[in-house]
């Protein structure tokens, strides 16, 4: 690594994805020679030839944004490429023409690899050439607004692998670009998500419910309501409500009832 190359505290990373987003991709904003995975996580070309890929290479892969603009706040995300050889991914300016993203001025901030050994950053429809050793197989995304900062960093070595200064003055949107099968894949970082099988049985009279799936589970008590919630931390879907409970605090209870906690 030269001395220009900067590399970022641990523990900054874990701040930074602090402000993980939950990145969907919209099928409706999406070019029809790629495909886009139910959940919205997955976008891949369903076929491409090398004659159509080395086209693209002077035009503009295929692309998809997110259904959330950015245009305040702080934003992480992160993304693993894999296999993939043609990919662009950063955000884009949402008054721009979707049809095609690439091929605007001052509408895309991004970083690409091609043909897997030309790695740049891109902006403006120009593109700097970066060192393949800041390449990464999972890079990450991170949006101030206030700041006016979009960097990306190699999530393997903690090296910055490019920044740029955005000035959001209106909503920008993740933007995810492929001449690949391989495809591009938004993943939760590490930090936020907890590993390892749930397995819980939440009761209320004979009702049961069994987890058994690698969730990361959020607990919701309300004392007042009487509630119980657990929820899918990621999709924020509610998992199960417990009624009717009462929350008694321990000075409240007598000498026996106390003994019993």
């Amino acid at each position: 690594m030269s001395k220009k190359e900067k590399k970022i505290p641990r523990a900054v990373l874990k701040w930074i994805r602090g402000a993980t987003a939950d990145v969907i991709l919209d099928p409706t904003l999406k070019d029809n020679r790629i495909e886009v995975s139910d959940e919205g996580k997955h976008v891949a070309m369903s076929d491409v030839s090398e004659k159509e890929r080395n086209h693209l290479r002077f035009t503009a892969p295929p692309c998809v944004l997110g259904t959330e603009g950015l245009m305040s706040g702080r934003h992480y995300w992160e993304v693993e490429v894999r296999d993939n050889l043609y990919w662009v991914a950063g955000i884009f300016r949402g008054s721009a023409d979707r049809r095609q993203p690439l091929s605007h001025k001052n509408a895309v901030w991004a970083v690409q690899l091609w043909n897997g050994s030309e790695f740049s950053a891109l902006s403006d429809s120009v593109r700097t050439t970066l060192p393949l050793t800041l390449y990464s197989k999972r890079v990450g995304f991170y949006v101030n607004c206030e700041e006016q900062q979009l960097s990306f960093y190699n999530t393997e070595t903690l090296y910055v692998i490019h920044n740029f200064k955005v000035h959001f003055t209106e909503k920008y949107y993740p933007l995810f670009c492929t001449a690949d099968t391989e495809g591009l894949f938004v993943v939760v970082p590490k930090e936020n998500k907890t590993y390892g099988k749930i397995r819980k049985r939440l009761e209320k009279g004979n009702r049961e419910t069994r987890l058994d799936q690698d969730w990361r589970v959020g607990v919701y008590v309300d004392c007042e309501e009487g509630q119980l919630s657990f929820y899918n931390a990621e999709t924020l879907n509610l998992i199960y409500t417990a009624n009717l409970m009462t929350f008694v605090h321990p000075t409240l209870l007598d000498a026996s009832q106390a003994q019993a906690l």
